[in-house]
């Protein structure tokens, strides 16, 4: 395995975002990065530039872009909280809505289990269907993402929903036509 130096130093050549990439994959892997480290990045970076700045200007656009996203999902939360359910013909509608917020906020497994009470209590919303595969897949449960996306494809196989995962599924089979 490669050390965390090596990686840095492979990834920042292709420019500042890869470097930010390159110390998230490094705080994944759960090593400490080691004082000195962007010492390795100046010495790659023989370009010129100011790679401390550049690499803080990065880290704090990221971070600018991430916390308004974060913003506008829990917004979105409290504006769909306030509604009053009671008015709605269909308000299981709205729970495929705060799922994908709950989602957003990275509140993954309460937003399953929205999911799935909102399917249990109104199993013909097609989108809740895609919503569901879409929770599994990102959870890397591909079994339990093919089955809702199925079952979704069964009720309403013409909806558009599905072109996002018919193209992916053909993509699959061009490109690993020899395992499928």
């Amino acid at each position: 395995m490669r050390s965390s130096r090596h990686r840095i130093a492979t990834l920042v050549s292709g420019g500042m975002l890869c470097l930010v990439l390159a110390l998230t994959a490094v705080a994944q892997d759960n090593e400490a990065i080691p004082p000195g480290q962007l010492g390795v990045v100046v010495e790659v970076r023989a370009d010129g530039n100011d790679v401390a700045a550049d690499v803080q200007g990065s880290i704090e656009d990221v971070s600018d872009a991430t916390s308004q996203l974060l913003a506008k999902y829990r917004t979105t939360l409290k504006q769909i909280d306030a509604i009053d359910r009671s008015q709605l013909s269909r308000p299981a509608m709205l729970d495929v809505f705060r799922v994908n917020a709950l989602r957003g906020l990275n509140r993954h497994q309460e937003a399953l289990d929205l999911m799935l009470a909102t399917l249990e209590a109104a199993p013909w919303i097609t989108l809740a269907y895609k919503d569901l595969g879409d929770i599994y897949y990102s959870r890397f449960d591909t079994a339990r993402a093919w089955t809702a996306w199925d079952l979704g494809r069964t009720i309403a196989p013409g909806h558009g929903d599905w072109a996002q995962v018919n193209a992916y599924e053909e993509r699959l089979r061009e490109t690993f036509a020899d395992l499928l």
